[in-house]
C-alpha cells in the first residue's frame, strides 16, 4: 500500500540563467521539477522586478542583483512591466536594449547612453523621453517614441527607425539617421546636425521648431500650422 512521508523541503535557488517551476503530470501522484533556459547570462541582463519596483536603478530588479553595465544587452521581457530610469547624480552606459510590446521604458533624468557598438536594439515596447538625456549610438528600432522633455540624442554612428515619433517638449538632436514613418510635433525643438538625416512618411507640426543643418526629408503627408517653424539651412 502506498505510505506519505513528511518532513521540510529546503528553498533552492534555480541556476543562474535558468528559471525552474514545478510541472504536473498525467499521473496525480507524480510531478517534476521543469528549467527553462531564459538565455539571462553572461552579458545578457534581464528585469526580473525582483525589488518590486519600476526602478531601472535599483539592482534587485535585474538577474544577478547587478545593475546593467556598459557591455551589457538589457531584456525588458517582463509581460506589461514598465520601467523607469531616474538616475539625476550620474550616467549608464549599456551595449543594447530589448523589449516586448507591452512594455513600457521611461527616461526621467540623468543620463542613459546605449552603445550599440555590436548589437542593435530593438523596443517593441513604448519608450518616452521626459527628462535627462538618452543617447542612441547604434542601430535601434522603436515601435512607439514619445517625447515630453529631456534630450533625445542620436550620434553620428546612430541609426533610428520609429514606427510612430511624437512630440510635445524638449530637445531631439540628431548627427546620424532618423527614419519615421510618422513624426508629429506640438513643441520642443527638433535640430539636425550637418552630418543629420531625418526622414518621415508624414509630419504633423503644431509648434515648436525644426532646423539645422542636415538633411530633412518629408516622403508623404505634410500639415504645418502657427506657431511651428522649420528653418533649415540644410537642403529639404
Amino acid at each position: 500500500s502506498a505510505g506519505s512521508a513528511g518532513g521540510a523541503v529546503a528553498a533552492v535557488s534555480a541556476p543562474p540563467g535558468r528559471d525552474a517551476a514545478l510541472v504536473g503530470l498525467t499521473d496525480p501522484t507524480r510531478t517534476v521539477l521543469r528549467l527553462l533556459d531564459t538565455g539571462c547570462t553572461g552579458s545578457v541582463v534581464c528585469w526580473d522586478g525582483g525589488a518590486g519596483t519600476a526602478n531601472w536603478m535599483d539592482a534587485f530588479n535585474w538577474t544577478g542583483n547587478t545593475l546593467p553595465g556598459s557591455s551589457s544587452n538589457v531584456r525588458l521581457f517582463q509581460p506589461g512591466v514598465s520601467v523607469v530610469y531616474n538616475n539625476p547624480m550620474g550616467s549608464v552606459e549599456v551595449e543594447s536594449i530589448t523589449s516586448l510590446s507591452s512594455t513600457l521604458l521611461t527616461i526621467g533624468g540623468g543620463a542613459l547612453t546605449v552603445r550599440g557598438t555590436s548589437t542593435g536594439s530593438t523596443l517593441a515596447g513604448g519608450l518616452a523621453v521626459e527628462g535627462g538625456t538618452l543617447t542612441l549610438n547604434g542601430a535601434l528600432n522603436a515601435a512607439s517614441v514619445a517625447q515630453s522633455g529631456g534630450t533625445l540624442s542620436v550620434g553620428s554612428a546612430g541609426e533610428v527607425a520609429a514606427t510612430a515619433l511624437g512630440r510635445c517638449a524638449g530637445t531631439l538632436t540628431v548627427a546620424g539617421a532618423l527614419q519615421a514613418s510618422a513624426l508629429s510635433q506640438s513643441g520642443g525643438t527638433l535640430m539636425v546636425a550637418s552630418t543629420g538625416k531625418v526622414a518621415s512618411g508624414s509630419l504633423d507640426q503644431t509648434a515648436g521648431t525644426i532646423g539645422g543643418a542636415g538633411r530633412l526629408t518629408l516622403e508623404g503627408g505634410f500639415t504645418q500650422t502657427a506657431p511651428g517653424v522649420i528653418d533649415m539651412s540644410g537642403p529639404v
